[in-house]
């Protein structure tokens, strides 16, 4: 009597996780195999090299990447090899996980596992680069978390999300989605194989040295005449590095910031305070002109001189107002230019 054929329809995630174990050849710093466990619903894996293939290794792959990560999970199928008995599962049953193992005979019932494991494999595969002298590749086993993590950013075509997203409800912020630095690949293109599409974006998520020095160097540019602009607008601000004691300050009052009708009927700046002292952290303790003193620091950022209408400063300020606004000065100025102009213009002709 032959059984109609059934499908798998998770309803949550992590209700079904494939196990399975892949031989890699050749070995790459001691390690010869990798294992990977799938999500049934949202397609998400998790993968580790391993030394040895043996139900120890299982056991605290499943302990470390799965349990410790998404708890507890509704069922887990592997296959019917040595690896998942004895440790891995104690561990199992330990955790009360139902185990269901695929008869070598019917290897189709794994068919999920096999075909996602498949194409992450290839997908390392292409991304290694070659030794010269047999072309075999080399260090596979460090390309397998960005081979995790593209597979986990990409779409699927069954399901129209990624995995990162049907796991986590928002899209990931990718290294090439910063202003400070784009990590474009070449090597796009309609039609492409998903082994190869996963390759390019493990190229993308791989940051190579000359990438980021290139970036911080751009980066310190801009920064530093962004700091020169700065400096020319502001050089007239009422600021100080530090301050003394004694010294009188305004303190920012910073909560109008969050608020909606800032600036318009509470107070920008309070005070006038006494600077009692400047802490370890960089901090100050202040007290009101009465001496008492204020339960908590301020930031130095908040601080702005107090400068009294009778002070040398404001006289010296007022000073320079005036002569940057003093008609008879801007006459003189004008005056000038159309003397230097028409001395100019003597010249010419």
């Amino acid at each position: 009597m032959l059984l109609p054929p059934t499908i798998s329809a998770p309803v949550t995630i992590f209700e079904k996780v494939f196990v399975d174990v892949m031989f890699m050849h050749p070995h790459s710093k001691n390690y010869g195999y990798i294992v990977c466990a799938k999500d049934d619903l949202t397609g998400v894996v998790e993968a580790s090299p391993l030394i040895n293939n043996n139900s120890k290794e299982l056991a605290k792959f499943f302990w470390e990447k799965i349990y410790c990560r998404y708890g507890a999970i509704g069922q887990v199928v592997t296959d019917n090899g040595s690896e998942v008995k004895g440790a891995f599962e104690i561990l199992i049953r330990k955790l009360n996980i139902p185990h269901v193992r695929v008869s070598p005979y019917n290897k189709r019932a794994g068919g999920v596992v096999e075909r996602g494991h498949f194409i992450l494999r290839e997908a390392i595969v292409k991304a290694c680069p070659k030794r010269a002298k047999d072309g075999q590749i080399k260090n596979w086993h460090k390309h397998i978390d960005a081979a995790v993590f593209a597979d986990r950013v990409t779409i699927s075509s069954v399901t129209g999300y990624s995995p990162y997203f049907l796991l986590h409800g928002v899209e990931p912020l990718l290294p090439f989605d910063l202003l400070e630095a784009t990590f474009m690949v070449e090597g796009f293109r309609s039609g492409m194989t998903t082994s190869d599409l996963l390759a390019l974006r493990i190229q993308q998520l791989s940051r190579h040295a000359s990438d980021l020095a290139k970036a911080a160097d751009a980066l310190k540019a801009a920064r530093l005449n962004s700091r020169e602009q700065f400096i020319k607008r502001f050089e007239h601000r009422l600021l100080k590095s530090e301050y003394s004691p004694g010294d009188l300050v305004l303190v920012q009052n910073s909560q109008l910031e969050m608020t909606v009708n800032r600036f318009k009927t509470h107070p920008r700046y309070l005070g006038p305070y006494e600077v009692e002292r400047r802490t370890q952290g960089g901090s100050y303790k202040l007290k009101e002109l009465d001496g008492t003193l204020l339960q908590k620091n301020v930031a130095a950022f908040r601080l702005y001189p107090y400068i009294s209408r009778n002070g040398p400063e404001f006289q010296k300020l007022t000073q320079e107002s005036n002569h940057l606004t003093d008609p008879s000065q801007y006459a003189e100025e004008t005056s000038r230019v159309e003397e230097d102009s028409e001395s100019e213009w003597d010249q010419v002709d």
